[in-house]
């Protein structure tokens, strides 16, 4: 078993599956390394056995007649036989692959009019594969990904700017590029064989071929690479714990955007009694985002908690519908059971609030509160003695100067 492996090996056409001149000459110039191909399966991989090295074989690929087409007839089979032509396979709605040892054999087609004919059935084929399969699949999942981004439900967008590392939304239109680009490339050069072909004059051979296999490689091995890296970032994202060491812990940097608890409450905490986690991250349709929780005592008794998360939007319309997600998020936090009001904003471009007891029992009240100004929204969850309605004027002022 081992000795059949080395002397075997499989490789996918060099070129692309419809360029047959410059695949017809790899296969010519692997015979000539000793390495011969036996079969070809549906997928274009080619098998090769080691055997003598043959300066004087040919291939030829023969373009199906219809879709139906699963091998050749009989009367061809025995044509090309006769002809001194032997069959290798098939690659499924595309060609037949043929080989010969005798220069002397007629080639299989010798009117370049004719030929243009088959190559045009191969190009509408072709189109329709990739159209239907490749663009077809790709159009489906954008389609799917801007009806969650549009439709009211969901927080689609939060999970994303949140999750994914930053330039995955690059990464992923370089994907559809690549896709984009491999096909154009094989339609450029099927065009150009059928102008050749339909002007009377026979294709090249051989073929240049390197260069278009660098090219495939370097396609397909980025394609992979793109598919893993998101693959890998799909939860490698997350924000990143920040802060400033003090005496009393950590502190918010000075670009922190967040509500602070002594500006909300117009108490001064006790340093030593104030706590903070702040995170941070970036992403390119959110250039900024911050997520701050703390916790202070008040001077008598007592504590107060403030979760705040803020966004920084690309555009206006980004903001909106992150508003609108945090405002699901919130509600879904309380399993629905009340939503949140829209309340007068003021300053502000929305602002929804509600107020929903603790699901420990103790009897403890929260705060939910969802600001828009222009590119920046602000999330706040909030137990203490204010309320948060009372406050949308210092919450617009900090969103404004985040503007």
């Amino acid at each position: 078993m081992a000795n059949q492996k080395v002397n075997q090996m499989g490789e996918h056409l060099p070129a692309g599956i419809t360029d047959l001149a410059a695949n017809e000459t790899w296969l010519e110039d692997r015979a000539k390394a000793g390495w011969l191909p036996v079969r070809i399966n549906r997928w274009g991989r080619v098998l090769f056995e080691k055997g003598e090295p043959t300066q004087t074989a040919r291939y030829r690929f023969q373009i199906l007649q219809s879709d139906r087409e699963k091998e050749p007839g009989q009367e061809q089979m025995e044509l090309n036989q006769a002809f001194g032509w032997r069959y290798l396979g098939t690659v499924p709605h595309y060609y037949h692959l043929w080989c010969t040892d005798d220069p002397a054999a007629p080639e299989l087609d010798t009117e370049p009019t004719l030929q243009a004919e088959s190559y045009r059935n191969m190009l509408r084929r072709e189109l329709r594969s990739d159209c239907v399969c490749t663009l077809g699949v790709n159009a489906v999942i954008i389609a799917l990904m801007l009806w969650e981004l549009l439709s009211d439900r969901g927080w689609f967008l939060l999970e994303r700017v949140r999750s994914f590392m930053p330039g995955c939304l690059i990464l992923f239109t370089l994907l559809v590029s690549c896709e984009v680009v491999s096909i154009w490339l094989q339609y450029r050069t099927l065009k150009q064989d059928i102008r050749r072909l339909s002007a009377g004059i026979s294709l090249e051979r051989p073929a240049e071929y390197r260069r278009k296999k660098r090219r495939i490689q370097l396609v397909s091995w980025g394609t992979f690479a793109l598919v893993w890296v998101l693959f890998l970032s799909r939860n490698a994202g997350a924000p990143k714990p920040v802060g400033v060491p003090s005496e009393y812990g950590t502190r918010p940097p000075a670009d922190t955007v967040y509500l602070d608890l002594s500006a909300l409450e117009d108490v001064s905490f006790d340093e030593e009694d104030r706590s903070y986690q702040i995170r941070t991250k970036i992403n390119e349709l959110v250039p900024r985002m911050w997520f701050v929780r703390q916790n202070a005592g008040y001077p008598d008794a007592g504590d107060a908690v403030l979760d705040t998360e803020y966004y920084h939007a690309l555009t206006e319309g980004l903001a909106a519908r992150l508003a609108q997600e945090l405002v699901n998020e919130y509600q879904w936090k309380k399993q629905n059971e009340q939503d949140m009001i829209p309340v007068e904003p003021g300053m502000l471009d929305g602002f929804w609030w509600m107020r929903a007891e603790s699901a420990d029992g103790t009897g403890e009240h929260w705060q939910y509160a969802v600001a828009l100004r222009g590119q920046n929204v602000m999330g706040l969850i909030y137990r203490g003695r204010e309320d948060l309605r009372e406050h949308r004027d210092l919450i617009a002022q900090l969103l404004e100067s985040r503007g």
